[in-house]
Order: C-alpha cells, then sequence, then structure tokens
C-alpha cells in the first residue's frame, strides 16, 4: 500500500460513519436528446474535419471483468503499432460551442473468437474504422477525458463537435488495432486500464508510446474488481494500488503520468468509492450509464457515456449523438 494509504484509509473510516449520507449529493443525469449550443468568447481547442455517415446504437449489456492474469504486467515485447508523433499545436477557436460531450465506451476492436461470452463487446476492425472515418467527416473533435474533466471542473463550455473516445480493460487490440485508426484521423482517446496487466493486455512499452503520441491512461483498478462492494484497505488498495501500478509501468518506461480518470469496473458506483475519489482528487470518472456529459450539470464523478456494440449499424452509431451545427 502507497504511503498515504494510510491516511485515506483511515479518512474512509471516519468516511463511513460522516459521509454515507454525500451519495445523495450526486444526482445521476438522464440521456440528453441534444446538445445546448451557447454563444462564448474565443477559446482555443483542437480542431477536426468534415461531413457525416450513418452509425451503431448502444446496447447496455454489463462489462465483464477482462481476462487478464493476474500475473504482474508483461515487459515490452510488444507488437509493432505506429510511431508517435507530436500533435501540432492548436489553432485558437472562435466558433459556436456546447455543453453537452458525448463519452464513446469501446472495449475490443478486434472480431470475437467462437464462444466468446460477451461479443457485443468486440467491434470488429472495419466497423470502427468507418465509426472513425463518419466522425471525422461529420466534423467531430476529440478531447480526452481528463481534458473534459478540467472542463467540467472549470464550468467551461467546448467547441461543438466535441467528443470523448474511451477503451475500457486494456486489451492489446486497442494498441495494435485502434491506435492506428486513430492516429490515421487525428484522434486522441483514453485508454483505462486494468493496472495489474496480462498476457492479452497492453504491455507498459505500449502504453508509454501512446502517452507520447498524446493519447491518455486512466485507472480502471488493480485487478477489475466492483468497488461498490469494497471498502476501507481493500478499496484503496484496488482505486490507488491500480493508480501506483499505472505510474511504475510508465515510469520503467521513462514516461511520467499520474492518473486523474478513472472507470468504474462494471459500471458500479458506491459511496465509498465516490468519497475516495474525490479525496486522491480525481477529476473525472465514468459509469456505464447511458447519456452525455454535460457541463456545469453532470456530476464530475458520475459521467455517463455510450455503449458501443458489435451490433449496431453505422447509422444507428451516429443517431445516438446528440444533433449540433457544423462548426
Amino acid at each position: 500500500m502507497r504511503p498515504r494509504a494510510v491516511v485515506l484509509v483511515a479518512a474512509l473510516l471516519l468516511g463511513c460513519l460522516l459521509g454515507l449520507g454525500s451519495y445523495a449529493l450526486y444526482s445521476r443525469l438522464a440521456t440528453v436528446p441534444a446538445a445546448e449550443v451557447l454563444s462564448s468568447p474565443p477559446i482555443a481547442g483542437p480542431l477536426a474535419g468534415a461531413s457525416a455517415s450513418p452509425a451503431p446504437s448502444a446496447v447496455p449489456a454489463a462489462s465483464p471483468a477482462p481476462s487478464a492474469s493476474a500475473a504482474p504486467a508483461p515487459s515490452a515485447s510488444a507488437s509493432q503499432a505506429p510511431s508517435p508523433s507530436p500533435s501540432p499545436t492548436p489553432a485558437p477557436y472562435d466558433g459556436p460551442v456546447t455543453r453537452v460531450v458525448p463519452v464513446l465506451m469501446y472495449h475490443r476492436v478486434a472480431d470475437p473468437p467462437p464462444g466468446a461470452p460477451y461479443p457485443g463487446l468486440y467491434v470488429s476492425p472495419a466497423s470502427f474504422t468507418a465509426q472513425m472515418q463518419a466522425l471525422h467527416d461529420a466534423g467531430w473533435r476529440t478531447i480526452t477525458a481528463g481534458e473534459l474533466g478540467a472542463a467540467m471542473a472549470e464550468g467551461r463550455p467546448v467547441p461543438v463537435r466535441t467528443i470523448v473516445i474511451m477503451f475500457d480493460d486494456g486489451y492489446e487490440d486497442n494498441y495494435t488495432t485502434a491506435f492506428p485508426v486513430l492516429q490515421r484521423f487525428g484522434f486522441r482517446a483514453t485508454f483505462s486500464v486494468v493496472a495489474r496487466g496480462g498476457s492479452t493486455m497492453m504491455t507498459s512499452s505500449q502504453l508509454a508510446v501512446m502517452v507520447r503520441a498524446g493519447m491518455e491512461i486512466g485507472n480502471h483498478t488493480l485487478d477489475h474488481k466492483n468497488v461498490a462492494s469494497l471498502s476501507g484497505p481493500t478499496l484503496v488498495q484496488e482505486i490507488d494500488g491500480g493508480a501506483a501500478r499505472i505510474e511504475a509501468r510508465l515510469a520503467s518506461q521513462d514516461v511520467t503520468l499520474v492518473p486523474t480518470t478513472f472507470v468504474y469496473p462494471s459500471g458500479h458506483v458506491g459511496p465509498a468509492a465516490l468519497d475516495l475519489l474525490a479525496l486522491l482528487h480525481y477529476t473525472d470518472a465514468f459509469t456505464e450509464v447511458p447519456g452525455f456529459a454535460v457541463i456545469g450539470q453532470t456530476p464530475p464523478l458520475e459521467i455517463p457515456r455510450v455503449r458501443v456494440s458489435r451490433f449496431e449499424s453505422l447509422a444507428a452509431f451516429l443517431a445516438n449523438l446528440p444533433t449540433e451545427p457544423r462548426p
């Protein structure tokens, strides 16, 4: 357990006596049907592409624990993938802005093997490429989950057609298949990983390559345990221990990163976990509740997402996004 964990355990135990009622302060937000477009002074932000095609409808199946071994994360020796390329400095943005931000939730970018228990969590490489092409052509621009959290903390709107792309668990196909497609379209994404890793998961060197290319690595716990059912030292170990493991893995590759984004395994949220995330100064945490993030309304530690499923058409995929004017 990290040195600060003793203090955190004590704080959590006290929180159990004084703060159980705090969970009522977090109001869940229902799905927002369309984006709220605002007038605002010029802001800086990344810019992207042009016009759309159709896409998939969300299937709210529960997220399973990843099939990762409990052994320490494998070291480097990774499949080849693109080299990081520095992101250009974004031009100042002075167009229309919005407070409504869809957050896409992916797991695997691969075809499911025969008998896969959760085939809906797989999106084929061809479908994923078509979805990213459609987003690019429709003028969507990306920010990371951490950048969304910062905007929410400041109450600051973002350019219209801003979207967050997220991947849960940390499977290796996120690096070998999804990462090159994201780079092709100039998109950035957040990869929330189960920190202990395993033989089917991304290696430390692969994570480091993506960080250097402008991607974000988030915390998805140490072992993908249901944090809503945990308390005390066990909860601290899953959340803070997971962050420590991610930091150490990246440090072994000469990359410094402290996770500020958290994803609840299988979307389970509990009051003790909320209190601990606040104590650890996480800026944003994500559920599996369907809906959009609304800056100024959505609790930043209970952000809903749009699940992307294998069973969606491209038209349904785009229909799941808010209707906004082109930038």
